[in-house]
């Protein structure tokens, strides 16, 4: 095992984001990465099986969270696949602490 693999399997949100964003920079036009995808956040990763894991990711607002998935979803997907070598299933959620009360 190779210190890529090693590194993936002990993984945490902080490095899957950094890696994550790594990709999409090169990947995505400079506004579109800024201004829609490096605002996200990891909230939690867990593992469905030794295969698959459940990423869900923080989003700004109702607005935000769609414009990522209509227009972002699958790039985050694909991106989060090739760094952790693991199928990801990806949910988006509104971060309770932009909603105002």
């Amino acid at each position: 095992m190779d210190k890529y693999e090693e590194w993936n399997l002990n993984m945490d949100s902080e490095s899957l984001w950094l890696a994550t964003c790594g990709e999409l920079a090169i990947s995505l036009s400079p506004a579109g990465f800024s201004g829609w995808v490096k605002p996200c956040v990891i909230k939690s990763i867990s593992e469905i099986d030794t295969d698959r894991i459940l990423v869900e990711l923080f989003t700004t607002s109702a607005f935000h969270s769609k414009t990522v998935e209509d227009k972002f979803y699958l790039y985050i997907k694909q991106a989060m696949e090739k760094v952790s070598k693991k199928k990801v299933d990806l949910a988006l959620v509104v971060n309770p602490k932009n909603i105002e009360k």
